[in-house]
C-alpha cells in the first residue's frame, strides 16, 4: 500500500476511504487514474461507468492540470465516487500519471481516459477472478477494447487478440500491444519516483509497456473491458509525424528492431495520409483514406462520427 499523504489544497478532494479496513482477500482493490484537462464534456461518461460498476473494490484517482473549464466543479460533484482528485498545472499526461501513482491503494493500476467507459456494468467483476491469480507470475493483465467514435458512441472496431496472437507482429513501427485502457498494471511496476518516462509527449504508455513486456509476457482475458474514444492524443492525423518521432526514439533506447518491410509499408502510408490530410478538407481526406481501408477489407475509421 502507498502510505504517501493525500495533498490537501483548496483544488483537492475526494472520499479518501481506509482501503487497509476495506481489504478482503481474494478480492483485489483496483485503482482507476484518469488524467483530465478542460474534459467537462466528456468526463460525466466515463464518472457514470465508473458508479456504476458492481465491483466494490474500486479506488478511482483523477489528476487535473489546472481546469478552466467545468471540470473541478465536476470532480466536486462526485466526491463520493472519486478517492482522490488533485488539480495543478502539470508537463503533460505522463506527469499527471506519475503523481496520481502517489495516491494508489490499490494492487492493480489501470489508466483510462476521459470520454472511455467500461465495456458493461460486470467488467471489472469479469476481469477480478484473473487478477487475483495471475501476480507473480505476470505484471500485467490485458482484455479486449471496444473502439468507439468520438462524437456519437458508435462502434468502430473490436480488439480481441490474445498475446499469443499479437506476439512477432507489428504496428506503426514498434511490436504490437495491448491498448493500454484495458491494460491492468501490478502495484509493484509503480515503485521508481517516475515509472512513465515524461519526454514522451504523446507515446510514453508505449515505452512503457514495451519496458515492462522485456520482463514477463501479459497475461491475456478474454472479457470485453473497455469502450476507449478513438481519436485520442496518438491517433489523430495531426500528431502521426510526431508520434513516428517518438517511436524511433523509443526504438533506439531499447534495441526494437522494426522489420525493413514493415518500416517501409508503414512510412509509405503515413506519407500517403499527411498527403491527403494537407491536400483536402478534413471530412473529404477522412473520407478518402476510408475508402482505401475499406479496399482492403477493414472497418471504417476515421470518417465515423
Amino acid at each position: 500500500m502507498n502510505n504517501t499523504a493525500f495533498n490537501i489544497s483548496e483544488k483537492s478532494g475526494g472520499a479518501r476511504k481506509n482501503w487497509q479496513s476495506l481489504r478482503t482477500d481474494g478480492f483485489p482493490i483496483i485503482t482507476i487514474i484518469i488524467a483530465t484537462y478542460n474534459v467537462e464534456k466528456f468526463l460525466p461518461q466515463t464518472i457514470r461507468s465508473i458508479r456504476e460498476q458492481s465491483y466494490p473494490y474500486v479506488q478511482l484517482i483523477i489528476a487535473d492540470g489546472d481546469s478552466k473549464d467545468g471540470t473541478i466543479e465536476l470532480l466536486k460533484q462526485n466526491e463520493d465516487c472519486i478517492d482522490f482528485w488533485f488539480s495543478e498545472k502539470d508537463k503533460g499526461i505522463y506527469d499527471a500519471w506519475n503523481k496520481a501513482l502517489r495516491y494508489i491503494q490499490g494492487d492493480w493500476v489501470i489508466f483510462l481516459g476521459a470520454g472511455d467507459e467500461f465495456a458493461s456494468n460486470k467488467a471489472l467483476d469479469q476481469i477480478a477472478p484473473y487478477l487475483s491469480r495471475a501476480f507473480p507470475e505476470h505484471e500485467l493483465v490485458f482484455g479486449n477494447a471496444i473502439f468507439v467514435s468520438k462524437e456519437k458512441s458508435v462502434v468502430i472496431e473490436k480488439k480481441e487478440r490474445s498475446w499469443s496472437e499479437m506476439k512477432g507482429k507489428w504496428v506503426f513501427f514498434r511490436p504490437e500491444l495491448p491498448d493500454h485502457a484495458t491494460v491492468f498494471q501490478h502495484k509493484s511496476m509503480f515503485t521508481s519516483a517516475e515509472p512513465f518516462n515524461t519526454n514522451y509527449l504523446i507515446a510514453g504508455d508505449t515505452e512503457f509497456l514495451l519496458r515492462s513486456l522485456k520482463r514477463k509476457e501479459p497475461y491475456y482475458c478474454p472479457v470485453d473491458v473497455s469502450k476507449v474514444l478513438y481519436g485520442g492524443l496518438s491517433a489523430t492525423l495531426n500528431n502521426f509525424w510526431n508520434m513516428y518521432k517518438e517511436i524511433c526514439r523509443i526504438n533506439k533506447d531499447l534495441e526494437i528492431n522494426p522489420p525493413f518491410v514493415h518500416w517501409l509499408v508503414t512510412i509509405t502510408k503515413l506519407i500517403l495520409k499527411l498527403s491527403f490530410y494537407k491536400m483536402l478538407p478534413k471530412n473529404a481526406a477522412n473520407k478518402v483514406l476510408d475508402m482505401c481501408r475499406v479496399v482492403q477489407g477493414l472497418q471504417k475509421r476515421w470518417s465515423v462520427e
